[in-house]
């Protein structure tokens, strides 16, 4: 089983990190996954990181570009770089996406795009039987990388679990259809 995750920054889903990782771990276990793929963004993506290496589960990061966490505050910067430590050190691995730093937000932008589209790809090229599906903590925001990658995950026949951030309930995959 590979499961992709995407999910929002903090800043759109408030203070909940205990919550949403407990969440995590539940539907890790679960899922039972081999290998997950995370952005290694703030917020969702590095609490699945965290998750799944205390699981002891394979974590790829994929990165969008060199530079993604340059501008974060210096806490965020220093967990970032732990995580990406940690991964290597328990044999996961790490792709940057793209080798180029972006010159402008409208670039970075499309960086970050092409990091969920690859996130994608990648778990559908696991040969079958593989299992896999994308984790997504979703507060119903129509606009942003997330509602970008549950769209691409759902056009490429990729099984997407939503579930909302605040209520930590599973979103009724009719939803998927009217986005």
């Amino acid at each position: 089983m590979i499961v992709v995750g995407t999910g929002h920054r903090p800043d759109k889903i408030g203070s909940h990190k205990g919550q949403i990782c407990q969440e995590i771990a539940r539907r890790l276990e679960v899922l039972q996954p081999n290998l997950v793929i995370t952005g290694m963004a703030q917020g969702f993506d590095q609490w699945l990181c965290e998750v799944a290496l205390l699981r002891g589960t394979r974590v790829l990061a994929a990165v969008p570009f060199p530079a993604q966490a340059d501008m974060w505050p210096l806490d965020a910067q220093v967990l970032y770089h732990q995580l990406l430590r940690r991964i290597q050190h328990q044999g996961g691995e790490i792709v940057f996406v793209s080798h180029e730093n972006p010159v402008s937000h409208k670039e970075a932008s499309q960086l970050l795009r092409n990091r969920n589209n690859w996130m994608v790809t990648r778990a559908l090229a696991a040969p079958p039987p593989e299992e896999k599906v994308l984790l997504a903590c979703f507060n119903g925001d129509l606009s942003g990388g997330t509602i970008n990658c549950i769209r691409y995950a759902h056009g490429k026949g990729l099984p997407v679990q939503p579930f909302d951030p605040y209520t930590l309930r599973s979103r009724h995959p009719r939803t998927l259809e009217m986005i």
